[in-house]
């Protein structure tokens, strides 16, 4: 196969340079953390374009690790989607969509444990019947199984919100 000529190579960059910032600080996309300009002195030219890290690895590893049942996987099919509805809604194509180019962070980690104290709570309050003590761990339990990611509570806070309660019935 012949080598890619530096125009092609130019092209492609100049393409990827304006996706990134076109999708710059969407939920679910990948965000550019740096631009590495090649080794190249005679003129700039970007050797490599540097993406956030995202510790949850990729999509591919979790699968060939089998354990995806760990995961919040049930959210994930949102998220990915939403993510490619964003590409496609700009009128943009990913060409390479698999999921080893589907990253996952600890943040999916963490909501997941959030959502299952949410889970355990509710559980919990279920089997106390009408007590009045268990208004309150239903409240906290409902905001912290919420779908939508942006008004979930955070652990810290439907903590303290089961303090704050812990002797007002």
């Amino acid at each position: 196969m012949p080598p890619r000529s530096r125009v092609c190579d130019s092209d492609i960059i100049q393409k990827e340079l304006k996706n990134l910032k076109y999708f710059k600080s969407l939920t679910g996309i990948v965000q550019p953390a740096g631009i590495l300009p090649s080794q190249n002195v005679q003129e700039m030219v970007v050797g490599s374009i540097w993406l956030e890290y995202y510790s949850g690895g990729s999509l591919q590893c979790v699968l060939n690790e089998q354990r995806v049942k760990e995961f919040g996987w049930e959210r994930w099919i949102v998220r990915i989607g939403n993510a490619f509805s964003f590409i496609h809604c700009a009128k943009k194509t990913h060409m390479d969509l698999k999921p080893s180019n589907i990253v996952l962070d600890d943040n999916a980690c963490r909501l997941n444990g959030i959502w299952a104290y949410g889970k355990i709570l509710t559980e919990i309050v279920s089997s106390a019947g009408d007590s009045p003590f268990a208004r309150t761990p239903k409240w906290v339990a409902s905001h912290l199984t919420k779908e939508d990611i942006r008004t979930q509570w955070t652990l810290s806070k439907g903590i303290s919100q089961l303090k704050l309660s812990q002797y007002v019935v």
